[in-house]
């Protein structure tokens, strides 16, 4: 089972968080190999969220 990490941010704070949990999940055992990504590249306060909906669908088939 892999690790899932949601991102929704402007493009520099994306990148910014993105290093951030990148170095909290090396800290915590937990390779790049193990993570799957789920990143908005909307920065806007848009309702449409597609990674949040494949997010979802990874957890109910137990992909993460």
């Amino acid at each position: 089972m892999k690790v899932a990490c949601y991102l929704r941010f402007s493009s520099r704070k994306r990148l910014r968080e993105r290093a951030e949990l990148q170095r909290w999940l090396s800290a915590h055992g937990v390779s790049r190999a193990e993570v799957e990504w789920y990143t908005e590249r909307a920065a806007d306060a848009s309702s449409e969220r597609p990674e949040l909906g494949r997010l979802e669908q990874a957890i109910a088939s137990g992909k993460v």
